[in-house]
């Protein structure tokens, strides 16, 4: 499996239990707000791999790649490396209590699987999918990692490797590649949470650029079947 990055997220998330999305999404914003600060001193950092963070010209997510709102028929079409299983019970999210404006991708977890994962994101102006894998295993506690995706330091018990089946025989064949990301696939939540003095519009935009791009990385090569 490929290890295409290695990463951590910030300090202070916290389970939500049964409230809705939108208010949880709201809520993980004020909780987190302040727990993006600085790194202590001594503490060990998982750092993501170049592979993953080296945004050329051409890689960048273009215009027809914005985050758009998504249907359920969307979401159950857009899958590049889903089993006729995985898509047979493929749980849908809250998507009417979704903030499309404050979203880079649609990811969440599976509630009765939890080893199970899915990202959905429009590439070239139209929906795509990917179902994730997370390993069995966390980081060891009491270092710090970087989510390979959005780049946010956090615990590393907050971030977990996740790998994803090629598209095609290369996936049916065992073949897939792996990045550590946010164990809540909440990366869009998390670029927003900035300390005062980095609160611009044009900061958080170049962030989300720059988390877009990983994951349309991320994703083609996901699609490579060769």
């Amino acid at each position: 499996m490929d290890d295409a990055g290695r990463g951590i997220s910030s300090a202070g998330r916290r389970r939500h239990g049964g409230r809705s999305r939108h208010a949880a999404a709201r809520g993980a914003r004020l909780g987190r707000r302040a727990a993006v600060a600085v790194q202590p001193a001594g503490q060990s950092v998982l750092q993501p791999a170049s592979v993953t963070t080296r945004l050329s010209c051409c890689d960048r997510a273009d215009e027809g790649s914005r985050v758009k709102p998504l249907t359920e028929q969307d979401i159950r079409g857009s899958f590049v490396n889903a089993t006729d299983e995985q898509l047979a019970r493929l749980p849908i999210p809250g998507i009417h209590e979704t903030l499309w404006d404050e979203r880079e991708f649609l990811g969440w977890r599976d509630p009765q699987a939890s080893h199970l994962g899915y990202i959905v994101h429009w590439m070239h102006d139209r929906p795509t999918g990917i179902v994730l894998r997370a390993a069995s295993g966390g980081l060891r506690p009491g270092i710090a990692a970087m989510c390979s995706f959005c780049h946010s330091s956090q615990p590393a018990t907050q971030v977990r490797m996740f790998s994803a089946p090629r598209a095609g025989d290369a996936g049916r064949n065992g073949n897939t590649i792996g990045s550590y990301i946010c164990d809540d696939l909440a990366c869009s939540l998390l670029i927003r949470i900035v300390p005062p003095h980095a609160q611009s519009s044009e900061h958080i935009a170049e962030r989300a650029d720059a988390l877009l791009t990983r994951v349309h990385n991320f994703t083609a090569t996901v699609m490579k079947t060769a």
